[in-house]
């Protein structure tokens, strides 16, 4: 009865996953427009900070509950599926295009970012201590590099931006105050409600999973490197999904990209700063594979400007990989 009711919180919270992400991208894209700025701005910043608030929940509650595996585990496990789980399910709909700046700016942060996870975790290695360990000046310095990823995306599109913003309100002030109130109210209503809508179906996918691999004796970390770490992309899924139906390569890249940076800087950070993060070698191999499909992500961008379907296969075949050898490990 548990594993039947399991299932059908998982089913139920898939549905309102795919309407959630329908009217996000929906509000999203409208606030661009808006706005008149890029749809990767958009998809790095509010698009990814919107979906990485799975990983941010479980992440910080695993740190306080000093479940140190959950709470790195979900992290690494959502990026690697984030690149090659996310980036492969959206190739194989249509070829992403990437643009020239996600490939000279943003998927070199996600490079850099995946590097200072690896140095600043393993003490065992670089500074020859007994255990690995991300401290509260980690968290700091995570948090730094989050500061400077903000100002990093923006900087180009700064003037842009403030130049957008005063031309709306330029705008705003010709039109009666009936429909410029019901316009903006409606952007925030849809950008509100489609969140809340991929929120909620993530929890109930991920609940519903945890306790289906529990009842199957499935350890925590392993569930945080897999069921926990899927579950908490499938807003990342949904969305893209939508985005690309629709014709938004920018914003489907851009929530992929911005998320996998955002659970690295702010999430670990906000969780290391607040106790300790302890973890064994383990998740070395899974580490290096995150910075590996990185680095294949950039290369691949700047060659032929998309990532084909091809490329979509080839990223899933990684994961699948990478799915059998973390369950035979354990």
């Amino acid at each position: 009865m548990t594993v039947f009711v399991s299932i059908l919180l998982i089913v139920g919270g898939l549905v309102i996953l795919v309407k959630g992400a329908d009217v996000f991208v929906d509000g999203s894209s409208q606030i661009a427009k808006r706005l008149n700025v890029s749809e990767r701005i958009i998809g790095l910043t509010l698009v990814a900070f919107g979906t990485s608030f799975p990983e941010l929940s479980i992440s910080v509650i695993a740190a306080i509950n000093k479940s140190d595996g959950l709470a790195i585990g979900n992290v690494v496990g959502s990026n690697i599926f984030n690149i090659c789980g996310v980036l492969g399910i959206i190739a194989l709909i249509r070829p992403i295009r990437v643009s020239k700046s996600m490939v000279k700016k943003d998927i070199p942060m996600n490079i850099l970012t995946s590097l200072v996870l690896f140095i600043l975790l393993f003490d065992t290695i670089f500074a020859g201590d007994s255990v690995n360990q991300l401290t509260r000046g980690d968290a700091l310095i995570f948090l730094l590099f989050f500061v400077v990823f903000l100002y990093y995306t923006f900087y180009k599109d700064s003037t842009k931006l403030g130049d957008a913003i005063n031309s709306v309100d330029t705008t705003l002030k010709s039109v009666p105050e009936k429909n410029k109130t019901y316009s903006l109210t409606k952007n925030i209503i849809l950008i509100i409600l489609g969140l809340g809508g991929v929120l909620l179906g993530g929890d109930l996918v991920v609940r519903g999973g945890v306790q289906v691999a529990e009842a199957f004796g499935m350890s925590h970390t392993l569930i945080g490197l897999t069921i926990v770490a899927m579950g908490t992309s499938l807003p990342e899924i949904t969305t893209g999904i939508v985005a690309i139906l629709k014709g938004k390569d920018d914003i489907a890249i851009g929530n992929v990209v911005g998320s996998s940076v955002f659970n690295v800087l702010l999430i670990l950070g906000t969780a290391a700063l607040i106790t300790p993060i302890t973890l064994t070698i383990n998740i070395l191999i899974d580490i290096i594979l995150l910075i590996v499909v990185s680095v294949f992500l950039f290369f691949t961008s700047r060659s032929k400007g998309k990532i084909s379907k091809g490329e979509g296969i080839f990223f899933l075949a990684v994961y699948v990989i990478y799915l059998v050898y973390i369950i035979h490990r354990g």
